[in-house]
């Protein structure tokens, strides 16, 4: 069971975007995005299936955010797109 979530990031208010200071983006990503692990946990286990693989969507994501998500330990990403994928992906 895979669960493809639109990035954690569309739930923040665009005024992260603005934050100059990596630590703060990191911060904030972390606590929504485990926040939302908590939560899909809890449904699982609740519900009493299997706790499924999360993905995010990058979409429309800037590097910054994208690489705010790598440093939380976020490795699944997905993209509508390969040109752009592969433009992410050198960075």
């Amino acid at each position: 069971l895979v669960i493809i979530l639109t990035f954690i990031l569309q739930a923040i208010d665009r005024e992260l975007l603005q934050m100059s200071n990596h630590e703060q983006l990191v911060t904030s990503i972390s606590e929504r995005y485990g926040n939302l692990i908590d939560k899909i946990k809890e449904f699982s286990n609740q519900h009493g299936i299997q706790i499924p693989k999360v993905i995010a969507v990058s979409k429309t994501r800037s590097i910054e955010e994208i690489l705010a998500a790598w440093d939380i330990g976020i490795r699944d990403f997905g993209e509508n797109y390969a040109k752009e994928l592969a433009l992410k992906a050198q960075r």
